[in-house]
């Protein structure tokens, strides 16, 4: 085998249903139909003398060969890519370039909406696809053409990636406006004294609490578990629970409506969102472009 033999497009091919972990994700990324890129995959397959993708109860799994090879391919690809965009530049106006937005589903309902409004504005024919975390890979892994808008966590970012911190805020204590509490100064005292109402997700930063009170020796009172901030609507205001969120979070009537809040009483927690991307895509002009308007989409109103 040499590289005369093969054919290139195989490469942008195996790239996308690597990063997918999908046939069927990566032919709607590449725009091509289901068979053409299973087609791909077994024309690979023969190419390289290996299955490079394995399905498993979990999907799709690479085979080392496939790892390597990848490693490889994407650094190629992307130098590629970069001398391309960069010689022609990038206009939003015109771009009909296609981007994957991974955003923690706690952070997609305040900023969609306004990055969806500026996008349609300023980069009509742009198309963007806008996906949550898989459970199965955590936030670590990005993709081809992938921005990740996530909460801070300890773990460690990605292998090959950059971040920007986009937001910090303070953590608060939401409570029904006719809770006996309500008017009263937000002591450590009393905030272990209340029954609570925790979401469960990690990447939140709601454990931070627990840890926080840990290091302590103390823990909090918790009597009912939601796995997000959804299922808390209307539940605070109506019940003498209090719940732990982001303060700009509380802003939002669809939150708070009924609602008061004080301090958390815990200020070393804090709420963080990261902003991450590849290293080789730090350069690209389209990447650098929705990259801004991403964390200008991000800003608190009040301070725009």
């Amino acid at each position: 085998m040499n590289l005369r033999s093969i054919d290139l497009n195989l490469l942008v091919t195996f790239e996308a249903v690597l990063a997918e972990r999908s046939v069927s994700a990566a032919a709607e990324r590449l725009g091509l139909t289901q068979s053409a890129v299973s087609h791909a995959l077994r024309r690979l397959r023969t190419t390289f003398g290996d299955q490079l993708l394995v399905r498993t109860s979990d999907g799709m799994e690479p085979t080392p060969r496939a790892l390597q090879i990848a490693a490889v391919v994407s650094e190629a690809l992307g130098q590629i890519s970069q001398v391309i965009d960069e010689q022609k530049g990038f206009d939003p106006q015109v771009s009909e370039r296609s981007f994957t937005l991974r955003v923690s589903e706690y952070v997609a309902p305040f900023l969609l909406p306004t990055l969806c409004s500026r996008l349609r504005r300023e980069a009509p024919r742009l198309t963007l696809r806008v996906a949550h975390f898989d459970p199965r890979e955590g936030e670590g892994r990005i993709g081809p053409d992938e921005i990740h808008v996530r909460t801070a966590s300890l773990a460690p970012p990605a292998a090959a990636s950059v971040g920007r911190r986009l937001l910090e805020d303070e953590f608060i204590v939401l409570m029904s406006r006719t809770h006996p509490q309500a008017g009263r100064p937000m002591t450590l005292e009393r905030y272990l004294e209340l029954p609570h109402m925790k979401v469960a997700a990690a990447a939140l930063g709601t454990n931070m609490i627990d840890d926080a009170l840990g290091i302590r020796g103390l823990r909090r009172n918790v009597v009912l578990t939601v796995p997000s901030w959804f299922e808390m609507r209307g539940v605070i205001a109506s019940t003498d629970l209090v719940a732990a969120m982001p303060r700009r979070w509380a802003g939002d009537p669809a939150f708070s409506a009924g609602c008061v809040w004080q301090h958390l009483p815990l200020e070393e927690v804090v709420f963080a969102v990261d902003l991450r991307w590849r290293v080789r895509d730090a350069r690209d002009p389209g990447h650098r472009w929705l990259r801004e308007l991403i964390a200008r989409a991000m800003v608190p109103a009040a301070t725009e």
